[in-house]
């Protein structure tokens, strides 16, 4: 989903609301088609759909939230509190969903508790979904934690719910519990299959293009082959000057978002670069500050003179680097301000060295 832009992101983001929010409907009802009744039980189609469109609304929501503002607490707080509360909506709302004949009354205890795990279970899963950490966590960590508030909130409200059968309520139309688990599980099953296969950036990678045929070039017998060994009259002809490439789109500051806030790091007061998931992590004399752009977009946006590419998840600009440290597999770099080294790698280390001794030699500007 980070690496995603634009539309692709509009439609990753999309599709994850609506197979979390089908997920979080599907668990509340299979769960509920396990629970054995006094009575048969019918589920009233209106409600079931309204607790369906509950659930992807509010996923949907808490997403938007959180993942184009991956540094602002207030809005990781609202997402939390918008899924939470979506999951807890959905719940009580498909438990209205049950026909007429059935009397359902809640203990507040468990009301309350439940609200508690599902809103709190939602927001350690959006926090380690978004907001990625040195190194990344695995996203089976986040999953894990909102499958635990779904499944938590579902039984610890459940735990007080109290069900008496009606026998003389009147008969309502709704969907018997076998076909509903069919229904149930045809609409997950096709949600999330078609997020996996349609909108998985994995299958977004470019096939290497076919190599172009080359020309045979065929010998063409000159008419007169007396003219081969005279010389061509007139001045030689110069070689047309090859093209210089243009120069780098170079920036003075680099946007980023620090508390909350965008902000905009000048370059000459940057000091290192994190690759942090596919966002970067920018570092200077005030701290550190997230920026929306990859390590690649970043480095082409650098002056080379100035800034090292020293590892694939570390860029450095050369003033700030204080010591250079070498080990096993390559070697450390200590860079002003910072408290632990950048890693360089064993490729990049000797030409670090010798860039250090001409910045050092007064080579480079």
């Amino acid at each position: 989903m980070h690496e995603a832009a634009g539309r692709g992101r509009l439609a990753l983001l999309g599709a994850s609301a609506v197979t979390l929010g089908v997920s979080i409907w599907a668990m509340h009802f299979v769960g509920m088609l396990a629970l054995h009744m006094p009575a048969p039980a019918h589920y009233l189609a209106g409600r079931t759909l309204l607790s369906f469109v509950v659930a992807i609304l509010a996923v949907g929501g808490a997403i938007a939230l959180v993942a184009n503002r991956p540094l602002s607490p207030a809005f990781f707080l609202l997402g939390a509190l918008l899924m939470g509360g979506g999951i807890v909506g959905m719940h009580f709302i498909g438990m209205s969903a049950l026909s007429a004949g059935f009397l359902l009354s809640y203990d507040p205890v468990y009301v309350i508790a439940s609200t508690i795990i599902g809103v709190s279970a939602s927001g350690l899963g959006l926090h380690l979904a978004f907001r990625t950490g040195s190194p990344p966590r695995p996203p089976v960590v986040a999953a894990t934690l909102i499958g635990l508030a779904i499944s938590g909130m579902h039984y610890t409200a459940m735990e007080g719910t109290t069900i008496l059968c009606l026998p003389s309520a009147p008969a309502e139309a709704g969907l018997s519990p076998r076909l509903f688990a069919l229904v149930v599980a045809f609409v997950a099953l096709a949600i999330s299959l078609g997020f996996l296969l349609a909108l998985n950036p994995a299958r977004a990678e470019a096939k290497p293009a076919a190599p172009a045929p080359v020309p045979i070039p065929i010998p063409v017998p000159a008419p007169f082959p007396w003219l081969a060994s005279m010389p061509e009259s007139g001045p030689e002809p110069r070689p047309e000057p090859a093209e210089e490439p243009p120069p780098p789109r170079l920036v003075r500051a680099l946007p980023a978002e620090r508390q909350g806030r965008t902000v905009y790091v000048p370059v000459e007061r940057l000091r290192a670069v994190h690759a942090n998931g596919h966002y970067t992590t920018l570092a200077d004399a005030e701290g550190e500050a997230l920026c929306l752009l990859s390590i690649s977009a970043v480095e082409a946006k650098l002056d080379p003179r100035h800034f090292l590419r020293v590892h694939r998840s570390h860029l450095v600009a050369l003033d700030a680097i204080t010591a250079i440290e070498r080990t096993g597999d390559g070697g450390l770099a200590w860079v002003a301000g910072a408290a632990n080294p950048v890693p360089v790698s064993r490729s990049r280390l000797s030409s670090l060295r010798t860039l250090l001794a001409a910045r050092a030699e007064g080579q480079l500007s």
